[in-house]
């Protein structure tokens, strides 16, 4: 999704960006199993889509004045990507799955299963590997609430590194394409571009 609206938001610092787009997910750098309202908070989270995207827009409109714009803006879009996602493609997808009765390939379910093959999938494609990759690698980051910027930046190293959880899967995603990531982008950019937020409901 990221990659998809990188031109709409006229992404000057592609690492700083890209950077953002994954520092959410940081919060699991912890060395301790981390709870919910340390996750919750790290995504600006609500249990309500319309507030959460409040919420997000929040974070945002209330940066530092000498914050990194290119990497808040992907921080906001890692939010709203999760918002989309959950408003539109999670349950289809997870039911979907549930109902192949496929072998797992790994312990965190079927609908998890094929967003790791799409993982897979896209960390041999070009705009991962002379894109996304070298400018995770040159990560650049601000602080964020309860996420120092040397912990975002490590993670990002991981995720430009780390081999997918379904290395070597034989067959491609299912249901997790580019057609649903299409979809996404599309429904961020009505989240990022609605002014009350009604799309989030």
């Amino acid at each position: 999704v990221g990659m998809v609206l990188k031109e709409r938001l006229q992404v000057q610092n592609a690492s700083a960006y890209y950077t953002g787009c994954v520092a959410p997910d940081s919060v699991h750098m912890a060395s301790r199993p981390i709870d919910k309202a340390t996750r919750w908070s790290a995504h600006a989270r609500h249990g309500n889509l319309k507030q959460w995207t409040a919420q997000a827009k929040a974070l945002f409109d209330t940066r530092p004045s000498d914050a990194n714009p290119d990497f808040w803006q992907g921080y906001l879009l890692h939010l709203l990507t999760d918002i989309a996602w959950d408003a539109g493609e999670h349950d289809p997808i997870w039911f979907a799955m549930k109902q192949r009765n496929l072998p797992p390939l790994s312990n965190r379910g079927a609908g998890w299963d094929d967003c790791f093959r799409f993982d897979y999938q896209q960390m041999q494609a070009t705009w991962w590997c002379y894109e996304v990759r070298p400018a995770l690698l040159a990560a650049q980051a601000d602080d964020m609430p309860g996420l120092p910027a040397r912990t975002i930046v490590a993670f990002a190293h991981k995720v430009a590194g780390k081999p997918c959880e379904c290395e070597g899967s034989p067959c491609p995603p299912y249901m997790v394409d580019e057609a649903c990531v299409r979809r996404l982008a599309e429904s961020v950019w009505a989240l990022l571009t609605c002014k009350n937020e009604e799309s989030a409901e």
